[in-house]
């Protein structure tokens, strides 16, 4: 599953996956483990690349987490509700 994250200078792809306790955050420069907000390597990563991002975002990531238990039998939910995150991120990247 990704993250497409789009700012006005560049785009990034994030790779993520449900772990039984958070997330698992991979790209170029932070890789590992995160809880259910996607702490730490999610923010390291934007803070990095320079992407702002609603103060809502862990609580976003964490409904998503939480809920997805309950569409195991759906396949592509998770990645569904990534994309309208992505859409959300990148909404207060480009107008930024």
């Amino acid at each position: 599953m990704q993250l497409n994250i789009s700012s006005k200078s560049i785009k990034h792809v994030i790779e993520i996956s449900k772990t039984l306790d958070g997330w698992h955050i991979s790209n170029l420069k932070n890789s590992g483990d995160c809880d259910p907000e996607g702490y730490p390597y999610l923010y390291q990563t934007f803070m990095q690349n320079g992407i702002n991002y609603r103060a809502t975002l862990g609580t976003c990531l964490e409904a998503i987490w939480h809920t997805s238990e309950s569409h195991e039998e759906e396949s592509g939910w998770i990645q569904e509700q990534l994309n309208q995150l992505s859409n959300l991120i990148n909404e207060v990247n480009t107008s930024a």
